[in-house]
């Protein structure tokens, strides 16, 4: 496929894809329909009824729930982390020592 196109070819003849595609008619649609969404967007009227003022989409508390766990079960996927844990949890049974995993 980059042949094709001749990407990293400094000798390369054919035609510049960028330059094609942006003196298409597909290209001048798709920008202008794109115009068209961002001037009706900026067209609306607010009449107030819906108010989302938060700055994040979820509650601190779930953010912090939810990032706890994302990093238990990074450090349990760490071949390291579980082979240290397994180790301390042995070596506390058999010696009685208290290891902190």
């Amino acid at each position: 496929m980059l042949e094709v196109i001749g990407a990293g070819n400094p000798d390369y003849k054919g035609q510049d894809w960028g330059d094609v595609w942006a003196s298409s008619p597909e290209s001048k649609q798709l920008s202008e329909d794109i115009e068209k969404i961002i001037t009706s967007r900026l067209d609306t009227q607010d009449d107030g009824s819906a108010s989302d003022d938060r700055e994040y989409a979820m509650p601190l508390y779930a953010q912090i729930v939810a990032v706890t766990r994302r990093a238990f079960v990074a450090y349990w996927r760490l071949p390291d982390y579980v082979l240290v844990c397994q180790y301390c949890y042995f070596d506390t049974f058999f010696k009685g020592k208290i290891c902190k995993c």
